[in-house]
């Protein structure tokens, strides 16, 4: 059966689809919370962000894409 995250992702990727922004959030917010590993969490926090920038918060944008620049240093160390 799938991950309870993949479920998460697919889930919010039709919420996404519908321009359901603020519905999806908590969704790729889970998968990006569990570090499942590089890829998966690349995708969530991806669509953390673009979540944020369609509901136009844009100070959590910003926040996130923090997030993933760290993330991505600490990876690539």
């Amino acid at each position: 059966p799938p991950s309870r995250s993949a479920q998460h992702m697919k889930k919010a990727e039709k919420l996404m689809e519908l321009g359901l922004y603020s519905e999806a959030l908590p969704h790729v917010l889970f998968v990006s919370q569990k570090h499942i590993d590089n890829e998966v969490n690349g995708a969530a926090w991806e669509k953390t962000l673009s979540c944020y920038i369609n509901m136009k918060r844009y100070n959590e944008a910003l926040a996130t894409l923090d997030t993933i620049t760290l993330q991505t240093v600490s990876i690539s160390l």
